[in-house]
């Protein structure tokens, strides 16, 4: 994966070399860790000299999140997708996504991460997600199927899988994804300029 984003042609549509750009997927920026997590490190990768754009699949609490990103200067797009069985939602978002051009696509909770795995078949671009939550239902029902539906994907389609402790990563493991490519990478902190 390494290899391709860095051989890949990452100029913008100004002619200007870039580091790639990575396209962020999130099902809501209302206001929990995961969508805090990305507020935070979303501009840190801007600064770092990618070109971010974050796609967010529904409103929630009015996604206070956005503006964060916005004041710093992160394009927010609003693609709805409200249920994973309307194909004309997916197919809509998935040519959204196809006009950002990614480099690479990373996602984050349980509807992104189904998107994300259709995006990058369709597109050959690299796929990562972060594990912000374990969710572990009781029995078999539609939740339960969702998971299994969504281990399935993380297992055989995406190129990491971030977990965001080493104890994430083994609880990941023994919850059905022990053949996914998992990765432990605890969240960064801002530290204060000197």
């Amino acid at each position: 994966m390494r290899e391709w984003i860095l051989n890949h042609d990452h100029s913008d549509q100004a002619g200007q070399r870039r580091r790639g750009t990575v396209v962020q997927i999130i099902d809501g920026l209302g206001r929990g860790g995961a969508e805090r997590l990305l507020a935070l490190y979303a501009p840190e990768l801007a600064r770092q000299g990618f070109h971010v754009e974050v796609v967010v699949l529904q409103v929630r609490d009015g996604n206070p999140e956005a503006a964060r990103l916005e004041e710093a200067g992160i394009t927010v797009h609003l693609v709805p997708l409200r249920k994973l069985r309307n194909l004309g939602q997916i197919r809509r978002a998935i040519a959204r996504i196809a006009a950002l051009r990614p480099t690479v696509i990373h996602a984050h909770l349980e509807a992104s991460i189904f998107l994300a795995g259709l995006a990058s078949a369709r597109l050959g671009v690299p796929v990562v997600a972060t594990l912000h939550t374990l969710e572990s239902p009781n029995g078999f029902n539609r939740q339960s199927l969702r998971l299994w539906v969504m281990n399935r994907m993380l297992a055989n389609a995406y190129d990491r899988v971030i977990c965001l402790s080493d104890a994430i990563r083994e609880i990941a493991r023994s919850r059905g994804l022990a053949r996914a490519p998992l990765i432990a990478l605890a969240n960064g902190i801002p530290l204060p300029a000197r």
